[in-house]
């Protein structure tokens, strides 16, 4: 490690550098309850993706249970939780897809440090 860098300024152009953001700002300022049980809850219980993926099927479990006839918001809502679906198995695909490539990477230098 170059201990000059520690010293070395640190030049950032808009929009590039180290991007962070916390995903519930000011969200729990907003809520009705105590924001310290509501943070609790979402971050450790279940998130809010959690409880509407649950919530929504339960409504359409009793709405298949009973045999009920859609209407536009139960369609709307079983399109939504398809396009849902199918949202999570692209990202799981992507996230697959990145990991064999840190894996042949890492192949490489392992093969590398080899010889």
């Amino acid at each position: 490690m170059n201990p000059f860098l520690a010293y070395a300024p640190k030049i950032e152009f808009p929009l590039s550098g180290d991007v962070t953001q916390d995903i519930l700002p000011g969200w729990f300022s907003q809520m009705k309850g105590l924001p310290e049980i509501e943070r609790e809850i979402v971050t450790s219980v279940w998130g809010y993706g959690s409880q509407l993926g649950t919530l929504t099927d339960a409504l359409l479990e009793v709405v298949d249970e009973l045999n009920l006839t859609d209407s536009v918001s139960v369609a709307k809502l079983r399109q939504k939780q398809a396009e849902t679906e199918a949202a999570k198995h692209r990202a799981m695909r992507q996230i697959r897809d990145r990991i064999g490539e840190l894996q042949a990477r890492l192949d490489t230098l392992e093969a590398a440090e080899k010889d």
